[in-house]
């Protein structure tokens, strides 16, 4: 890159005295180039200031580097100019940055698809390098396809995201009518049981024991015939007792 830029300062006095600015290059030696500039006067067009009249100063500098093809591209503080513009000679209408990693979609015709990928992809590198983003050219058929298949996909995550929105209100629903009807059971259980008059308890006369109950029955008199009877043969069966030795 410093080769092409001296010869550049060399043939233009516009480079040289830095009115014309050489904002940046990429390079495959012997086959092709591509340099951005910028001018610092409105009088005076970058890109002119390098070919020169009738392509004189360029042509010496392609002279110089054996044959090199080289695309002198206006530079722009608008990205999607500037990487536009670094895919010359292809005409890009389109071109969407990402803006996260640097990359960016270029959308172009059928027929400026294969120019602007160049032979081997060797134009869409050089401008990648001269711009410093990552490019990828698409056609505009392609594009569009690729497009009606992001939006269907996003109907469809709608379509199921209202769908299961749709099921967890039903679900709550139900959940909160178990509750409800759990409590309305629970209400009509405890207003029975307030209603409900309570059972007498009968009290359990004490069992009386059984010295009380003797006491309670009342003493059988005894006749008097058997009483002399009683008495009388005791009297007889002493009189028949043998006496015991020793006894008078």
């Amino acid at each position: 890159p410093g080769l092409v830029k001296r010869l550049f300062e060399v043939e233009g006095p516009e480079l040289h005295e830095g009115i014309v600015e050489l904002k940046g290059i990429s390079r495959h030696p012997g086959t092709r180039s591509k340099i951005a500039v910028h001018s610092h006067d409105a009088n005076v067009d970058p890109v002119g200031a390098c070919v020169g009249h009738r392509g004189s100063r360029v042509q010496a500098v392609v002279e110089e580097l054996g044959g090199e093809k080289i695309d002198i591209i206006r530079w722009s503080p608008v990205l999607e100019e500037y990487i536009a513009a670094a895919l010359s000679p292809a005409k890009v209408p389109t071109v969407v940055l990402s803006g996260t990693d640097r990359a960016c979609t270029v959308v172009v015709p059928e027929d400026q698809l294969s120019l602007a990928i160049g032979k081997a992809g060797q134009n869409v590198r050089l401008a990648a390098k001269l711009t410093g983003w990552r490019i990828d050219i698409k056609s505009q058929q392609q594009h569009a396809e690729e497009q009606a298949t992001v939006a269907a996909a996003g109907r469809a995550a709608a379509a199921n995201g209202r769908r299961s929105s749709a099921e967890a209100a039903h679900a709550a629903t139900e959940a909160l009518g178990a509750a409800a009807l759990a409590a309305a059971e629970a209400s009509a259980a405890e207003s029975v049981a307030e209603s409900a008059p309570e059972s007498p308890v009968t009290e359990l006369a004490p069992v009386e024991t059984a010295e009380a109950v003797a006491e309670s029955v009342p003493e059988s008199p005894v006749p008097a015939e058997v009483t002399e009877a009683i008495a009388e043969t005791s009297a007889e069966l002493v009189e028949e007792a043998p006496a015991v030795e020793g006894e008078p």
